[in-house]
């Protein structure tokens, strides 16, 4: 898939030039339609939910680095530590 941005009028705003399969866009746009939206509508909250996944999953690594990280090594320390004694 390429994409081409381009600054639309309002300063908030990008065009996205996508090329897809015929009929992939055919079956996206049908969808749209059944429930009652445009197909842009459909993928800015496509894009919305992806972002939104990608900000939980990259913000769960940083908890898990910072939280169960030292957990796993405190506990690591204790098992080496008990096995020397």
């Amino acid at each position: 898939m390429n994409c081409i941005l381009r600054k639309g009028d309002d300063s908030n705003m990008v065009t996205i030039s996508a090329r897809v399969d015929e009929s992939l866009k055919g079956n996206a746009e049908d969808i749209a339609k059944d429930i009652g939206v445009s197909l842009s509508t459909a993928i800015t909250v496509f894009l919305k939910r992806f972002a939104a996944a990608l900000f939980v999953l990259i913000f769960g690594m940083i908890i898990s680095s910072f939280i169960v990280l030292p957990l796993w090594i405190s506990f690591r320390a204790y098992r080496f530590l008990t096995f020397l004694s």
